[in-house]
């Protein structure tokens, strides 16, 4: 007896499956558009938004009020879990630790 694999509304047997042949995935490769791959941190950020939210702690030399102000940061947030230099700065920034919600 055929095992079944539920999809949706569609049954589809097991057995039935097979996997492409060289051929087509040679021919599906060829049809495809070349893509580019951005440069992330571990958060999966653009290193270009980590290098813009350092370039704003260096621009105010990490000065909590200021740069709450051109962040948009929540400045009581900003001061109660106050990062502890650039790069604690950058993550935290990123993951929204300073959200205004």
């Amino acid at each position: 007896q055929a095992k079944v694999l539920h999809c949706s509304s569609a049954d589809v047997a097991m057995d039935d499956l097979k996997p492409p042949s060289v051929e087509e995935l040679t021919a599906k490769a060829s049809a495809m558009k070349p893509s580019e791959t951005k440069a992330t941190d571990l958060l999966g950020v653009c290193s270009k938004t980590v290098d813009a939210l350092k370039a704003v702690w260096e621009k105010n030399g990490g000065n909590a009020e200021a740069i709450c102000k051109e962040c948009g940061f929540d400045l009581t947030k900003f001061q109660k879990h106050p990062p502890t230099g650039i790069e604690d700065f950058a993550t935290k920034a990123v993951a929204g630790a300073w959200s205004l919600e």
